[in-house]
């Protein structure tokens, strides 16, 4: 792989490579950012040489930012688009947050242990995957809550208006037919059915739902929260914590 690629290594990002029963293991240690073009080189340096059951171990990752996510996506889609399967394994809770912000954990398989991943590539035909890794923090589905958002930079004019596909401490996605380029600073307004006023928070946009790979949610966008102040997380995550209390009884 190295004598093909002439481009100086990124620093920041260490790739290496293993094999544990027919499966590709990456080991990153580092960013995953824009500059991880490398990554996807070697999927596809894999992919050339009939290796199509790949598992990247993400214990060692320090930071995933939202190119990162980009990343993420184009590697996957061409090891699924030459039939093959790309697992995560040890994704640690911060990256975790920013997959569920971008709807992206209904689409990449997450495990805990590696010793469950490799198993779940076993006879994939006739068995079914093992589950993936269950979300260890609270994430509400919703349906009822309207959001009326506009970029900082416009606040002065009409608000447009989305659903909030899903809501969580740290952001949320939004299902809206306008979306902004990323890094964009948006007003939100958070209209819950039960509630008698909005709740009004800033956010950036982390990500937008791709096509190919979320349809159910296209087009849409990640959306981080920022500058929450303790009056508003203590609103926001009393609400999540009612309605999952109520879903769950």
């Amino acid at each position: 792989m190295g004598e093909e690629n002439e481009k100086k290594p990124n620093p920041s990002l260490e790739l290496k490579l293993r094999e544990v029963k027919e499966v590709m293991i990456i080991d990153i240690e580092g960013r995953i950012d824009l500059s991880a073009s490398e990554l996807i080189e070697l999927i596809g340096w894999l992919i050339k040489r009939g290796k199509k059951r790949i598992l990247l171990n993400f214990e060692q990752v320090e930071v995933l930012d939202y190119s990162g996510l980009s990343v993420l996506a184009i590697a996957y889609k061409n090891v699924r688009n030459h039939e093959g399967l790309l697992k995560f394994v040890a994704v640690p809770l911060h990256i975790e947050k920013l997959l569920r912000i971008a709807q992206l954990l209904d689409v990449f398989e997450l495990h805990q242990q590696e010793e469950l991943a490799l198993a779940s590539f076993e006879d994939t035909v006739s068995q079914p995957s093992l589950p993936p890794l269950r979300r260890r923090f609270k994430r509400l589905e919703v349906s009822n809550i309207t959001v009326r958002f506009i970029p900082v930079y416009r606040k002065e004019d009409p608000l447009f208006e989305g659903k909030a596909f899903n809501l969580g401490g740290e952001g949320l996605f939004l299902y809206a037919q306008k979306t902004f380029p990323l890094n964009t600073e948006l007003i939100l307004e958070l209209h819950f059915a039960k509630e008698n006023s909005p709740l009004v928070v800033q956010g950036t946009v982390i990500w937008h739902a791709d096509k190919e790979l979320q349809p159910h949610a296209f087009p849409g966008m990640g959306i981080r929260f920022k500058q929450l102040d303790s009056k508003q997380q203590k609103l926001l995550i009393d609400f999540i914590d009612r309605n999952v209390t109520q879903r769950s009884g």
